[in-house]
């Protein structure tokens, strides 16, 4: 196999296996109301810091398209933060270079899928507040964790190649 379909399907590889991650980790949930919480933002942030460009926008796409084609999407609460992370992830491939600070890339991520979340939440919740009493302030904590343990776990990776 030559150095060019190798590296091809090494990206192909790369995606399917960030995918599965994703899909694995979001049916590992703690239900707390109408958003669950996940592993699956740790895994978004962890990618968002370690993929390349051309793996981290064919997750995104990849992961998004297969929840569109499974959820029923118009009612399903949590499709925004679906959305969000699917964009977060290159994203933060992007930011994380030119920032130099994966720190602050991991909070734009999480910004990202925040905004999502929230925006697409609100069109199943009475008012503003309910959405952040339910969409936001029950995962800041959570979060912050799951930014933490994916900047290390990030570094820790890097130093292993």
């Amino acid at each position: 196999m030559n150095k060019i379909s190798s590296t091809k399907y090494q990206g192909l590889y790369i995606t399917t296996l960030s995918v599965l991650l994703l899909l694995a980790t979001c049916e590992i949930r703690i239900p707390i109301g109408v958003v669950p919480i996940t592993l699956q933002t740790f895994v978004a942030y962890l990618l968002g810091l370690q993929l390349d460009k051309r793996s981290a926008i064919s997750t995104g796409i990849a992961f998004v398209a297969i929840k569109m084609f499974t959820l029923p999407v118009l009612t399903y609460p949590t499709f925004g933060y679906i959305t969000g992370i699917g964009l977060a992830i290159p994203g933060m491939c992007y930011l994380r270079e030119v920032l130099g600070s994966k720190f602050v890339t991991c909070i734009i991520g999480y910004i990202i899928t925040t905004i999502f979340g929230t925006l697409w939440l609100r069109h199943f919740l009475p008012n503003w507040h309910a959405v952040w009493l339910h969409g936001v302030a029950p995962f800041l904590l959570g979060d912050t964790i799951k930014i933490v343990g994916a900047v290390y776990a990030s570094k820790y990776l890097a130093k292993r190649r």
